[in-house]
């Protein structure tokens, strides 16, 4: 088996999270120089053929295979026909949070709800509404989530500071708890 046939696979199931070069390091076991070589050779395979409805992408060394933006589209009316209603009360709480707060880091999230967030993540950004592009700086270096162009579509807003203030859609108590759990 060819070492780009490899990385393809294995790029193919880490995502959405991705996978950074040391990781591919270790699987493929062979140099950085190579690996973005062969980085270098799926991307162009994956723009060069018209019928490739794929993209590899990067955020910093984080690597990841996408769907081209020119399917989005079509990939939300089957998401539609598969999810009738997909974010119940949960899923959109942990939504808004991520979206006020973006980038945000999954453990602001569960500061926040009081409740673990991973699998509510998950379901996002399988849904394609978030994505963590980047990671922090601090310790464990987190990943930090961001809302995506198809959030914008699905809730017809064109930037978030479209979105209502915080302040004019919280209450009193609600925006005083918010505050003390952000500090």
């Amino acid at each position: 088996m060819s070492k780009l046939s490899i990385l393809e696979s294995v790029l193919f199931v880490s995502s959405p999270e991705g996978v950074d070069i040391n990781s591919l390091k270790r699987v493929l076991e062979i140099p950085a120089d190579q690996i973005h070589e062969l980085l270098k050779q799926l991307k162009k395979k994956y723009e060069s053929d018209p019928d490739s409805g794929l993209t590899l992408t990067n955020y910093g060394s984080i690597y990841r295979i996408l769907s081209k933006d020119v399917n989005n589209e079509f990939i939300s009316k089957i998401q539609k026909v598969q999810l009738k209603n997909p974010l119940n009360k949960t899923l959109l709480e942990v939504l808004a949070i991520i979206v006020y707060n973006s980038p945000c880091p999954m453990s602001k999230v569960e500061n926040i709800r009081n409740a673990d967030p991973k699998s509510s993540i998950e379901k996002l950004l399988k849904l394609g509404l978030i994505v963590s592009n980047k990671r922090a700086d601090g310790p464990g270096r987190p990943f930090l989530y961001e809302p995506t162009k198809e959030f914008f579509n699905v809730f017809g807003i064109k930037k978030l500071s479209d979105l209502p203030k915080l302040s004019d859609i919280l209450s009193e108590e609600d925006e005083q708890l918010y505050n003390e759990i952000d500090e």
